[in-house]
């Protein structure tokens, strides 16, 4: 995962708020690639959000990153004693606004209005190497580990998840919040859906999904669920998942988007 030869790549046209207009032509943009030489504390970028105010943060295995369209600043252990991982894996804005942090070896770190918040061993997970981590919309804080499987934080209460129980697997790859306010859970050894206290697995090789990790599960604007995963892209349907598309080849699947035009990209 620590592959030096990557770099970061954007696309700008105008302030760091706007989106490009999706009618210009790409000939009128133009590109900047920035790397460790324009100040980029590392060449790998996990992870790239956008909060309300505009700002666009980065995960590096060096350290958090805000871009404000002119210059890049880095927050690490130097500066922010909260943080007790410079690398970070995992980034997602809150529907609060707050950004919720993974770390590779120190927990989870959250940066909400102003104040750094770090939650490990110390405060209740089983394990500080986490691979994801969401707000869920009542506020509970949960926790994708290595190879520990999930973590609930509500409050001072801490509920784990784990194989043998509601978990098919403790390797943890992704979490979704969806928008019915289920969480979903991709693991090593199938999917799982938590939703009103109750857990249900969809194990690999069972239901649809090939005997394989699931790498990424995905909600996108045609409100249908997709997973990623070590052979191949499946949609969830009736119940069941199915092949998204005879055409594409049962290669690993690490992300889903969909176009404007209604093209689905894997």
């Amino acid at each position: 995962l620590r592959r030096a030869g990557a770099c970061l790549l954007l696309v700008l046209a105008g302030c760091v708020a706007a989106a490009p207009a999706l009618s210009k032509p790409i000939g009128t943009m133009f590109r900047e690639t920035w790397t460790t030489r324009e100040a980029l504390p590392h060449n790998q970028v996990n992870a790239i959000v956008q909060t309300q105010d505009g700002y666009l943060w980065f995960a590096t295995w060096e350290g958090l990153v805000r871009y404000n369209g002119l210059e890049f600043q880095v927050f690490d252990r130097r500066n922010v004693p909260a943080l007790r991982d410079n690398g970070i894996r995992s980034l997602r804005v809150a529907t609060n606004g707050a950004l919720v942090m993974g770390t590779s070896r120190g927990g989870v770190t959250i940066l909400d209005r102003g104040r750094w918040r770090t939650y490990g061993r110390a405060e209740g997970l089983g394990q500080d190497e986490v691979m994801d981590a969401a707000l869920d919309d009542q506020g509970r804080l949960w926790v994708g580990t290595e190879s520990a499987g999930v973590y609930v934080l509500d409050g001072c209460t801490v509920i784990r998840h784990r194989a043998g129980g509601s978990l098919p697997s403790d390797v943890v790859y992704g979490l979704l919040p969806s928008r019915d306010g289920a969480m979903w859970v991709a693991t090593a050894e199938g999917a799982v859906r938590f939703y009103g206290g109750r857990a249900r697995i969809h194990a690999a090789g069972e239901g649809g999904l090939p005997k394989a990790p699931v790498f990424r599960l995905a909600e996108l604007q045609d409100g249908n669920l997709y997973a990623g995963t070590e052979a191949g892209a499946f949609r969830l349907q009736g119940g069941k998942f199915v092949p998204v598309s005879d055409l594409l080849p049962r290669d690993g699947v690490t992300a889903f988007a969909r176009d404007h035009a209604g093209a689905l990209w894997v």
